[in-house]
């Protein structure tokens, strides 16, 4: 028992000190917002193709992210929308937006070839209809601030950017989004200012594959997107090679500028992370283990303790009352750290209640991920399943 005790002590310990770096953390935050600078706008900017890839999505917001992009301020703009083999009404819908606009191409996607992944081998054919300077890889369920491409791009010309990432307001009207995705911004706010992406010195990188405008000089430095044709996680590892081949890439936070729900449902959240979590590890099984192992130590048996030990408690145990301060504290320490993610999210603050559950759906997850990955067993994405073969080769079905 007294080992016990000292340990939830020590997660309590842990998760104040956790707390205190949040509040660093979010002081430090910087949001991109949309620019009233009317120079934004001057005829000297480069015209920018964006790329949008959709395999699908007619019963998402397809129809939406389309009409957003259209309605930019930025006059010199192109859209290259390749219907990736879509089953649905998604063709019928791009051709009737590039009907009514002739600055939409859409193109018609092929099979890829062997051991290429769908999303890179649609953008690698959109790559080759474009001749612009600059690129911006987006996805289907991404709605644009009317300023979004004009605000970036001024703001990457003005840095001296190659590469610019935002990070999008992430709608969630549903109980188990409201849950878990919180616990997931939370670690990216630690790992963008703690972790430091933003520095050229580092060689760790993260980008946003929803929103991700870069030079093509710089996407070709690195290999285009063949370079990443068989990652699972192709926006991460295109971030990785472009800071390694020494470009300047930003990831910044923008919910004003661009948004997005990421899952519709349940199994869509538990499909969507599965596919790519244990890819986010480089397929490292020892990484896995010490994340998942890390987690449920420290942020979810602690407070499942506390909540265990409430009717010893009753009955007078002093051991069980220190247990319940312990893990009380644990919890308590996480509604504070969520509620004040939350809020800067526009996510309700009384979800924050349930971060033990947010954290225990991430480990399981996780280890859905690691083992459907990791024994060669496929995972299943937009209708496609997809196999990662032990020497690293993908098959898709």
């Amino acid at each position: 028992m007294t080992w016990i005790i000292v340990f939830s002590e020590t997660a309590a310990a842990v998760w104040l000190i956790t707390v205190a770096i949040t509040l660093y953390c979010l002081r430090r935050q910087w949001f991109l917002e949309p620019s009233e600078d009317p120079n934004r706008l001057s005829k000297d900017l480069p015209p920018v193709t964006i790329l949008l890839p959709a395999r699908n999505e007619a019963g998402r917001v397809l129809s939406q992210c389309v009409a957003s992009i259209l309605a930019q301020d930025y006059g010199r703009l192109e859209i290259i929308a390749v219907d990736d083999r879509s089953t649905d009404s998604t063709p019928k819908i791009l051709d009737e937006f590039a009907e009514a606009d002739r600055r939409l191409q859409v193109i018609k996607g092929v099979d890829p070839p062997s051991g290429w992944l769908g999303k890179p081998w649609a953008l690698h054919q959109a790559l080759e209809h474009c001749q612009s300077d600059w690129l911006l890889a987006t996805d289907a369920d991404m709605i644009f601030h009317p300023a979004a491409v004009s605000t970036t791009l001024s703001h990457a010309l003005q840095e001296r950017y190659d590469a610019l990432t935002l990070i999008p307001r992430i709608d969630t009207p549903s109980f188990w989004e409201r849950v878990f995705v919180p616990t997931w911004l939370w670690r990216l706010l630690l790992l963008v200012v703690v972790g430091r992406l933003n520095d050229p010195a580092r060689r760790k990188a993260k980008a946003m594959g929803g929103f991700l405008l870069l030079r093509r000089a710089a996407l070709e430095r690195c290999g285009g997107f063949g370079a990443v044709k068989s990652e699972l996680v192709e926006d991460v590892r295109l971030a990785e090679l472009l800071k390694n081949s020494g470009d300047r890439l930003r990831i910044e936070y923008a919910p004003d500028l661009i948004s997005t729900r990421m899952y519709s449902n349940f199994i869509d959240l538990w499909q969507s992370c599965s596919r790519n979590w244990y890819a986010l590890l480089n397929y490292s099984l020892s990484s896995a283990i010490a994340l998942i192992a890390a987690t449920i130590a420290v942020a979810i048996v602690p407070p499942l303790l506390a909540a265990l030990s409430c009717v010893p408690v009753l009955l007078g145990s002093a051991g069980a009352s220190r247990l319940v301060a312990a893990g009380g504290f644990v919890w308590i320490c996480q509604v504070a750290g969520l509620v004040l993610v939350n809020s800067r999210h526009r996510i309700p603050a009384h979800y924050a209640l349930a971060t033990p559950l947010g954290f225990a759906l991430q480990c399981a997850i996780l280890i859905n991920s690691a083992v459907r990955i990791g024994t060669s067993r496929s995972v299943t994405w937009k209708d496609r399943r997809i196999n990662r073969c032990t020497d690293g080769s993908v098959i898709v079905r």
